[in-house]
């Protein structure tokens, strides 16, 4: 759930980089401007090398395409870090399950290994109190 999560908001971020990239290359972009939630109405963007970026915790900050861009490229490398971290922790949990799986059916065959250090200080100590 987790790495899904964090997937889409990867493609998101990778989406959202490509169109900062294109928006400044025109002056100003046709498009339809949603007013309430069924209503459409024709609208431009101006101003297409200004963008508001939100900084962490309600801050936000004027900055331009070029700018915003390089923040987008270092949150989707973070997102990459989180990826990866939730990818490796899938993997060892996966190992760990794998080794359970094992255990318990060796143990519902009646084969139980038991192992247990052998130290040769314990044993001499042992033998010469008992013989």
């Amino acid at each position: 759930a987790d790495l899904a999560r964090v997937q889409g908001f990867f493609a998101d971020n990778a989406a959202l980089v490509n169109l900062v990239q294109r928006l400044p290359d025109e002056l100003s972009h046709q498009i339809m401007v949603p007013f309430g939630g069924a209503a459409f109405f024709p609208g431009s963007l101006i101003h297409t090398n200004e963008l508001l970026v939100l900084l962490g915790d309600g801050y936000y900050a004027d900055r331009s395409a070029k700018q915003t861009t390089e923040i987008l490229h270092r949150r989707g490398m973070e997102l990459e870090a989180q990826m990866e971290a939730i990818k490796a922790t899938i993997s060892d949990l996966e190992a760990e399950a794998k080794f359970f799986e094992s255990t318990a059916a060796e143990a519902s065959e009646g084969l139980v290994e038991i192992r247990e250090e052998y130290d040769e200080e314990d044993t001499e100590i042992l033998s010469s109190k008992t013989g």
